[in-house]
């Protein structure tokens, strides 16, 4: 076994990475509380188009915009010229030859074969356009298949510049095109109007072109134009898909119209009617103001957070070391600031009076789960951001600041619900103060200065403090933190590990009892937390349960110490082991971490040193002991209240041991303890000074005189039977007499 005591290692700037990440993420969480604004609204300047302007504006800087309106027009135009876009079917023509073609061949037939009478496709297609006399006609004519060739020409050619119908034509007119665009397949072709057709026009220029083949024989002439006539269709159809596309295409190329402005340049006259041009000028000039402006005030609120932490930083490093090598304590101080300045926050978001706001919150989270005193710098830091919050309002800055310096003093000591309200009534009030002499200064008459001055006091009692109730146990428990308020439901002597010792190590539980005691009223004349030491030393031996028999206390006959068959290593090892034992019987029963450091460390890393005695004594010839072997692993106490247990624990038991109890002794006692343990370097770490051990040790001296009082002797029987037998005059005097002994 070698056991040796903890030397503390020494940090490289590796080490503060995760501190430094704290500090920058706090950083950036703060910065986006104090920029981010409740809404875009980028000027108090309101105009309507069409409203005339009560103001005239004029361009602060160069700068450019887009017309929207100018565009939109530029777009329309475009649009519009858009000509339509019409499909052409060549099914059509198809049908219609075949349709003629079909026609013919069944009026040769039916004349090679001497029929007046024509087949079904006659009276399908035909035969609501010719009549008996006019068939009768075609039959006359000698070759047929001469007009089929000329008909196949004349429709080939009407239908390749294309019939459109004549409300389509209508509709073409009134868009004010005097062109389109035909489709076919993957073909397009813009064609003049004057190019297409209706149905009425191709009528009368096939007539014309019949006339003039035809002008000898009028009959065969009208039985043509009939026959023709008959299969004419339009075969241009609008094409609304490709149109929209069209227009899409056309309004897409359109670019941007960019308007300049220079510096100086009028955007807007007063008494005239404001227009959309200068409605979209005014908000550019707005949104690059307000951003130049966000930009400034965020600059400057970053110069003065860096600065906050900067302080904050040297406060940590000179005053409190111990918490900025903590990561968990720097994590707690940023958590506060940031849910107070949240808080603080949500109150601006809904434009209530800035004098509602919970400032003091900050400091009394960080006085009652820390030391009262780094109250104070968590304080001025808060009250400062909240005047960044609040646009730089000093009134904000000084009604937090004493507030809060005010709040720090209510809440030491906090150990009941009740003083909850004292917090409240002392941060309200001192408020509503600071607010009326404020009102005051500024002009303001009495009344109004003393209705202001209670929001002080509503701010205190129903804003601040229970947000302090509500979130001091929830920040205590996340930190595995300790209040004066979770000390004190901790002291009841009906918690379950001390119940216990009181069945399986009673000599263990009274020596904690007088060594609670002790502690305590030493804490008290150095001022250290004495309900922190007295709860601290009710557990500080809880590992000597697992086996009582062998320690001291617990042992009924000093002479019958199981010791005796053990040798000093392993008697040492039980020992040291009770160390070990507590710490883990603590976190089982979930103590606070508080309270399971006064376990190791008030025995520090001190020797077992009767047991390195008799391992001295029995040690053979050549052979060496360390004395390393019999230390305690530590640490050193680190707080004053778990150094105070370890000398009140040493001194407790060493004055078990005492053959006769007077001041002098004891006194004697204390002081070589108390030497020895100085000596040892056990208080190196502890903050302890020579000044507060000297208040120590007399406070060790008087507590112990006190316990250890010599009691007034009572008379004897036969002293009693004399003073029955004396006259009553006498025995008043010999009364006296006995009892004064």
């Amino acid at each position: 076994m070698n056991v040796t005591p903890q030397n503390k290692k020494e940090q490289s700037w590796v080490d503060y990475l995760p501190h430094i990440a704290v500090f920058i993420i706090s950083f950036f969480a703060i910065m986006l509380l104090l920029s981010h604004d409740k809404t875009q609204d980028f000027s108090d300047l309101q105009l309507e188009e069409g409203i005339p302007s009560s103001k005239t504006i004029y361009a602060p800087f160069d700068f450019s915009y887009v017309d929207t309106q100018a565009t939109e027009l530029s777009r329309q135009k475009a649009i519009s010229q858009v000509p339509p876009v019409y499909q052409i079917d060549s099914n059509v023509r198809k049908e219609a030859i075949n349709k003629v073609k079909n026609f013919l061949e069944e009026v040769r037939v039916s004349k090679l074969n001497g029929e007046v009478e024509l087949g079904p496709y006659f009276y399908e297609n035909f035969s609501s356009a010719l009549s008996e006399f006019e068939i009768k006609t075609l039959m006359e004519e000698a070759d047929l298949t001469v007009w089929e060739v000329e008909i196949e020409g004349i429709l080939n050619l009407i239908f390749q510049s294309g019939i459109i119908t004549t409300q389509d034509r209508f509709s073409i007119l009134a868009s004010l095109q005097n062109k389109i665009q035909i489709v076919e397949g993957k073909q397009e072709e813009i064609f003049a109007l004057s190019q297409l057709k209706t149905i009425e026009e191709v009528r009368e220029n096939i007539a014309n072109e019949l006339k003039e083949k035809l002008r000898k024989d009028r009959k065969l002439r009208e039985v043509l134009f009939k026959v023709i006539s008959a299969v004419l269709e339009p075969n241009l159809s609008f094409n609304e898909e490709r149109m929209e596309e069209k227009k899409a295409e056309a309004g897409g190329g359109v670019p941007e119209v960019v308007e300049e402005i220079k510096k100086g340049e009028m955007v807007i006259l007063r008494g005239r009617r404001v227009t959309l041009q200068g409605l979209n000028a005014l908000e550019v000039i707005q949104k690059q103001t307000k951003s130049r402006e966000f930009l400034k005030k965020a600059f400057s609120q970053a110069i003065v957070v860096f600065l906050l932490f900067i302080f904050l930083v040297a406060y940590l490093v000179v005053f409190e070391k111990k918490i900025v090598s903590s990561l968990r304590y720097l994590i707690l101080i940023h958590s506060v600031l940031f849910v107070t300045l949240a808080s603080c926050k949500f109150i601006l978001f809904f434009e209530w009076n800035p004098y509602l706001l919970p400032i003091p919150l900050a400091a009394l989270l960080v006085s009652a789960l820390t030391k009262s005193r780094f109250g104070f710098p968590i304080g001025l830091i808060m009250s400062v951001l909240a005047c960044l919050l609040s646009d730089w309002s000093v009134e904000v800055c000084l009604f937090g600041v004493l507030g809060s310096f005010i709040g720090i003093f209510a809440v030491i000591g906090l150990r009941k619900r009740i003083q909850f309200v004292t917090v409240g009534l002392c941060v309200g009030f001192s408020q509503a103060l600071i607010i009326f002499a404020m009102m005051i200064f500024q002009g303001s008459n009495l009344s109004d200065a003393f209705s202001i001055a209670l929001l002080g006091v509503f701010s205190g009692l129903l804003v601040t403090t229970p947000l302090f109730s509500l979130l001091l146990p929830l920040f205590e428990h996340l930190f595995n933190l300790t209040t004066d308020i979770t000390l004190l439901e901790l002291s009841d002597l009906n918690h379950p590990l001390l119940k216990k010792m009181v069945i399986e190590a009673p000599g263990t539980y009274h020596h904690s009892l007088i060594v609670s005691h002790l502690s305590e009223e030493a804490c008290k004349v150095i001022g250290a937390n004495a309900l922190l030491a007295r709860v601290g030393c009710y557990f500080h031996d809880i590992g000597k349960m697992a086996k009582a028999d062998y320690f001291t206390e617990n042992q009924h006959k000093k002479e019958e110490t199981k010791h005796n068959d053990l040798s000093p290593e392993m008697s040492t090892m039980i020992i040291l082991n009770h160390v070990k034992g507590g710490i883990d019987l603590a976190k089982k029963y979930k103590l606070k971490d508080k309270i399971i450091s006064f376990i190791p460390e008030h025995q520090g890393t001190g020797v077992v040193y009767f047991f390195y005695r008799k391992a001295l004594e029995n040690k053979k010839t050549g052979e060496e002991v360390d004395p390393n072997d019999f230390r305690y692993p530590g640490p050193k106490p680190q707080s004053k209240e778990t150094a105070v247990a370890m000398m009140a624990d040493s001194i407790e038991a060493a004055s078990r041991s005492m053959p006769e109890y007077n001041e002098e002794k004891i006194e004697i006692l204390v002081e070589k303890i108390i030497f020895d343990k100085l000596k040892d370097g056990q208080f190196d770490e502890s903050e302890l000074t020579i000044r507060d051990i000297d208040f120590i040790r007399k406070s060790f001296v008087r507590t112990l005189v006190a316990v250890y009082h010599t009691r007034i002797p009572y008379p004897e029987k036969d002293e009693e039977k004399n003073l029955e037998n004396t006259p009553k005059d006498q025995r008043r005097d010999q009364f006296s007499k006995v009892a004064l002994r």
